[in-house]
């Protein structure tokens, strides 16, 4: 794919990414939250991509220079509408929960390509 070379061009790390994140999540087992048809039926036709948290302020600074990307990103819940999610995870022994190391990216597929122009055209 080859947004995550642009990424890593850009010193953006990247851990996990998915052309189609609904197609990720259909593989596995019904009755399986991943394999839940509303799930599944929510996250069709949207990439994914998993970065390194550090990363994240730089690669939204570039993105929202344009106009199109930085509308979708300050809208939720609707179809062209972008996530930014950090997960909070438990410690291993029940004391207290901490921010993951990673933000998961989920956009509509059809931005793939704006995206992409968007990050070839950004100075570093």
């Amino acid at each position: 794919m080859p947004l995550v070379g642009l990424l890593w061009e850009r010193g953006i790390g990247t851990r996990s990414c998915c052309q189609d994140y609904g197609d990720l999540l259909a593989l596995h087992a019904p009755g399986l939250p991943v394999g839940d048809p509303g799930w599944v039926a929510f996250f069709t036709g949207r990439v994914w991509v998993e970065i390194d948290t550090d990363d994240t302020d730089s690669l939204m600074r570039v993105l929202v220079r344009d106009g199109e990307l930085r509308l979708a990103m300050s809208q939720w819940g609707l179809p062209g509408s972008w996530m930014w999610v950090r997960p909070v995870l438990p410690d291993m022994v029940g004391e207290g929960a901490r921010a993951a190391g990673s933000t998961h990216l989920f956009f509509p597929r059809e931005h793939l390509d704006r995206v992409v122009r968007v990050l070839r055209s950004a100075d570093h």
